[in-house]
């Protein structure tokens, strides 16, 4: 995932004077849902996950890492309003400035301001879909693919925007330019985002073009390789990072972990059912079926089976019938 520019230097030095040093363990809260961040943060050491809930179960999915070197807090006391949910990903060292010290650096330091005008957060269009998704089907339909408009969407900071067709100009509470918020933020950051129906025509023409003529892939010669693990969290884990290695599909290891949590909370232990949906989120396809023993020679791998509630990899079948297994826990079965 994606993280933030470091700050330079000179910077860092300007921000850490005076500042008060703070640990946080993993998992640990840093900034609370719904909470207007009286404070920055300049991360010394470890990451921070920035976290929003999303649909369709309104879980807390992981939408940001930010590493170390990286200044986070920024956001929510640009806009003064709460935007960010933050929380530790491993242990971590962070130097603490309080937000009117900030205020006193944004006016003096043109680095500073230069610094925030070039960050483009992933929680900034985030947040903006969520406020527009209230009132807009068609806006929740983005928001379920959120990701998908990181490549199309524009950011505008300070200056007026130029005119877009086919999408508009937005403040991150949701209000159009060139309509004004009630209280002028510290920094004037607008998001453009495509027009829904707009997209959806796109989507559409591009469905109706024939897709051009590619030559046969080489075959394969990928080796499945499933990690030891056990317990009910890393045992999925190890899974889904087996079958996205073997197939070349990105992963997002945060974002997996926060699933499979949510899961958790509702069930000892994940199922078939569960594994699908991970894998789905993958952008794999992925089709959930009873086969027969008999059948099992017919079935493309890699493959996940559920067997008296353990779960297990397919790596193939051999032509005297064998089954080949990866187990998490036991290794290579046959």
């Amino acid at each position: 995932m994606l993280e933030q520019p470091v700050l330079d230097a000179d910077l860092e030095l300007l921000l850490i004077q005076g500042a008060k040093q703070r640990h946080l363990g993993t998992g640990e809260v840093l900034l609370d849902a719904g909470e207007e961040p009286n404070c920055i943060w300049w991360v010394q050491r470890g990451s921070l996950r920035s976290l929003m809930q999303l649909p369709p179960r309104q879980e807390w999915r992981t939408v940001e890492r930010h590493g170390a070197g990286t200044l986070v807090g920024w956001l929510g006391v640009a806009h003064g309003r709460a935007i960010e949910h933050l929380r530790a990903a491993e242990p971590t060292d962070l130097f603490e400035l309080p937000a009117d010290r900030f205020h006193q650096l944004w006016s003096s330091s043109a680095a500073l301001r230069t610094w925030c005008a070039a960050q483009t957060p992933r929680a900034e269009l985030v947040h903006l879909l969520l406020q527009l998704a209230h009132a807009n089907p068609s806006r929740s339909r983005q928001l379920d693919h959120w990701s998908s408009l990181i490549d199309s969407c524009r950011w505008s900071i300070d200056i007026p925007p130029d005119p877009r067709p086919g999408g508009q100009w937005h403040w991150p509470d949701g209000r159009c330019w060139p309509e004004q918020p009630p209280t002028p933020p510290l920094q004037q950051r607008l998001l453009w985002l495509p027009d829904p129906a707009e997209q959806r025509l796109k989507l559409e023409l591009e469905q109706l073009t024939p897709a051009p003529t590619q030559a046969p892939r080489p075959e394969s010669t990928a080796v499945l390789r499933l990690n030891r693990a056990s317990g009910p969290e890393a045992i999925p884990l190890a899974l889904c990072e087996a079958v996205a290695s073997y197939l070349q599909a990105p992963l997002d290891l945060d974002d997996l972990r926060d699933q499979i949590n949510s899961f958790l909370q509702q069930q000892q232990r994940l199922n078939l059912m569960n594994m699908g949906q991970l894998l789905s989120s993958l952008d794999l396809s992925v089709t959930l079926c009873d086969i027969p023993i008999a059948q099992l020679q017919r079935v493309p791998t890699p493959a996940v089976i559920e067997h008296e509630g353990c779960l297990a990899l397919v790596d193939g079948v051999d032509s005297d019938g064998e089954l080949r297994l990866l187990d998490p826990e036991l290794g290579p079965l046959r």
